[in-house]
């Protein structure tokens, strides 16, 4: 952004510079008097020495190149190298379109003359990335001297054993050989022979396996060389407890082998999965869910290889074993809130009214949260905090099994889904947690203190209810006196099974259908999770809308949430969890599902309720 009292800067290709100058301007000599070892160093040298010339070709050229050497590199896009280095909002930094075709001219003929590798190569190379469509000679002349330069800047840095380096230099010099179909192989595989002696000898695996795997793609080394190279490379990590790394090299030794030779391939894959076992007893007795972690990656390596049956029961049992002691690693992390403001409002709003407004009040005093405010919150949460939103996790029972897991939040990645879904259920449950314990409870109190809650209470508006099929009524009457009366325990258990019903019941209403036929022809009711994810999905969102929806998901069967209707009904579930915000908030959001669609008849009914008695006029304007 520029200050107010300065003019904008020109766009990257209005900056000309005379081509005489050009031609005689020695950037080489210019680059001599600085102490620049790469070109991130280069760039920061070049804007420096912009700044300080006053104006004209100089500065021009110098602007130029200093935008050139910000590229961000990506040696492993053949089409797309450069990108920009950097991007915020809507504004970004310098890529190569950004220049003219005159500017691109001028930037081949200073690559002819500039001593300097790396500069040499990123001239010449984003030329023939911007214009090699036109195939025109002098284009076809950018990229060769782009692919010789990166040939040469490679066998530099290899020689002064920068293997980071040689990897991004040589990796772009194998893309531009094929898209160019030129260079020459025998030099290619000599370096890439000579650099992957060097990784094994700098202890190195991860730049090992890429250089082993791009030797692999573009046949530089044999089969049986890379075999060889990468089982050392294991055999030397195993020994250093650097277990993924030797998994991953003997894993993709086995690659090496061809369909022939299944059985080799296969025991190295045995041979893995061993290096994981032998990890996990190695960790057990320091981590619990370290050792889980090795032993789950064993069995997931095993089923790969046929007949390993009793080799996977063996890892699973022993999976058992350490998920049952990981409970005992984990800590909890609570922040104090304070509620008060918030738990009066809530009691003085239901106070002093009778059942009939207290209830309305209490059933009006939340909402379930936007399900579009909750992503944006996440993706806003993402861009301020972006370290702490970027790693991926996984949810443990408190077993310590793994039910799930969730990517990092990134809305461009394509596994980005998880990670958001999980935040935005993470951020619901917190509302859910100050809304269950501010609000809910202790209106919920008041009224009971106030008020005689008996079941037959809840019996004018449960007969009218939609969401209520015909029969269940006093089973949820029970229920919602339980709640008022505090023993959470038992109306979860009884709402629990009639809320699937509930819903399957409102959505036969609308005609969709929810039941599935099986292939033995047998028909079956589709079960909550079915209703509320599978192929319904859609139709249940039309009919309770996405915010409902989105509540009903992570309250009841979402394996990010508390997932209470799988805990409940399998017996997974302790005290504490029937009694927790969760179950308030869930019984809250039932009482609200069979009250809510009777807001129009709600005076009518509370006369009702009073009196006992409704005048004929207004007794056919009721909901059956």
């Amino acid at each position: 952004m520029t200050e107010p009292d300065q003019a904008p800067r020109p766009p990257l290709c209005e900056l000309a510079v005379d081509a005489g100058f050009a031609a005689a301007f020695d950037v080489d000599a210019l680059i001599e008097t600085w102490n620049a070892d790469d070109l991130d160093a280069l760039q920061s040298h070049f804007g420096a020495h912009a700044a300080a010339s006053e104006g004209g070709d100089e500065h021009n050229l110098c602007v130029l190149l200093a935008a050139i050497t910000s590229f961000h590199f990506r040696s492993d896009n053949a089409t797309e190298p450069y990108g920009p280095w950097l991007v915020m909002g809507e504004q970004r930094s310098a890529i190569p379109a950004d220049f003219s075709d005159q500017q691109l001219a001028l930037f081949l003929e200073l690559a002819d003359r500039i001593r300097r590798l790396d500069l040499r190569a990123r001239l010449a190379d984003m030329v023939w990335v911007e214009k090699r469509k036109a195939l025109r000679p002098h284009l076809r002349r950018s990229g060769e001297l782009a692919l010789n330069s990166f040939l040469a800047l490679a066998a530099q840095e290899l020689v002064a054993g920068r293997l980071h380096g040689f990897w991004k230099a040589f990796e772009r010099t194998t893309r531009l050989a094929v898209l160019l179909k030129s260079g020459t192989p025998e030099q290619l595989a000599s370096l890439c022979g000579r650099a992957v002696t060097m990784a094994h000898e700098q202890n190195k695996p991860g730049l090992l396996h890429r250089l082993l795997k791009l030797a692999q793609d573009w046949e530089l080394m044999s089969g049986v060389d890379i075999r060889e190279a990468a089982l050392a490379s294991a055999e030397k990590c195993d020994g250093d407890r650097n277990w993924h790394a030797a998994v991953e090299m003997t894993l993709f030794a086995a690659t090496t082998h061809d369909k022939a030779e299944k059985a080799q391939a296969d025991a190295l894959k045995l041979r893995a999965a061993g290096i994981f076992e032998r990890a996990a007893e190695a960790v057990a007795a320091g981590s619990a869910l370290q050792a889980a972690h090795f032993m789950e990656r064993a069995i997931e390596i095993y089923r790969r290889v046929a007949g390993t049956k009793d080799q996977r029961e063996r890892c699973h049992r022993r999976l058992l074993e350490f998920q049952n002691a990981i409970n005992g690693e984990m800590s909890s992390h609570s922040h104090p809130i304070d509620l008060r403001e918030l738990i009066e409002a809530a009691r003085q709003a239901v106070s002093g009214k009778d059942f009939f407004d207290a209830l309305w009040q209490l059933l009006t005093c939340a909402r379930s949260p936007s399900v579009a405010e909750l992503r944006q919150s996440v993706l806003e949460n993402a861009q301020e905090f972006p370290l702490s939103q970027m790693f991926s996790g996984t949810v443990l029972d408190r077993d310590g099994k793994p039910v799930s897991r969730f990517s990092g939040v990134d809305e461009d990645a394509d596994d980005a889904q998880s990670g958001i879904r999980h935040k935005m259920i993470e951020l619901a449950n917190l509302r859910h947690h100050i809304c269950a314990h501010g609000s809910l409870k202790p209106a919920i109190q008041v009224i009971a203190a106030e008020h005689q809650i008996m079941a037959h209470r809840f019996e004018t508006l449960i007969i009218h209810s939609p969401f209520v099929p015909e029969g269940r009524e006093h089973v949820f009457c029970v229920a919602f006196q339980r709640m008022f009366e505090g023993k959470l325990m038992e109306a979860i258990h009884l709402l629990l099974p009639q809320v699937e019903n509930a819903i399957r019941h409102v959505l036969k209403q609308h005609g969709v259908v929810t039941s599935k036929v099986k292939q033995d022809m047998t028909q079956e009711d589709l079960n909550l999770n079915e209703m509320l994810f599978g192929s319904t999905g859609a139709e249940t969102e039309k009919i309770f809308g996405a915010d409902l929806l989105f509540d009903l998901q992570s309250i009841l069967v979402d394996r990010f949430g508390p997932n209470l209707r799988n805990t409940i009904a399998h017996g997974k579930a302790e005290l504490g969890d029937m009694y927790s915000h969760d179950a308030w908030y869930f019984c809250w959001m039932i009482l609200r599902l069979c009250c809510l669609p009777l807001a129009q008849h709600w005076n009518v009914l509370a006369h009702l309720d009073e009196t006992g008695e409704l005048p004929a006029s207004q007794a056919d304007d009721l909901p059956d």
